[in-house]
């Protein structure tokens, strides 16, 4: 009769693959079945965390003029006027026009907000 062999944890198998073999059927499948377990669970922990990564919405990515921008930046079109050479994102239309993407102001505006 074979010895009995004690049932390695999946850190041990990670760690050395070597000491599954030997082992019977049933235990393989119980392993596997724990390995699965584990690995939905990794996955679903991986999901929450995505989830709960704040980003800047990829799909809003409209054209906005003097006063959208004033309002996605929570200022005045004046202010959007005084201040255009120095916000990256405006592009000059004409001397009393400027747009900018709606992407881009808001990616501007949370790199300033601490």
């Amino acid at each position: 009769m074979e010895p009995i062999r004690a049932i390695p944890s999946l850190d041990q198998l990670a760690r050395d693959p070597s000491c599954a073999i030997g082992l019977s059927a049933a235990t393989l499948a119980a392993l596997q079945s724990q390995c699965a377990v584990a690995q939905s669970a990794l996955a679903a922990a991986q999901l929450v965390a995505v989830q709960e990564t704040p980003r800047v919405n990829q799909h809003a990515d409209r054209t906005l003029d003097a006063d959208g921008i004033a309002t996605a930046l929570g200022v005045s079109r004046r202010w959007v006027f005084r201040n255009k050479d120095r916000l990256p994102f405006i592009r000059h239309v004409s001397r009393r026009s400027v747009v900018a993407s709606e992407r881009d102001v808001l990616k501007w505006r949370a790199a300033q907000r601490p």
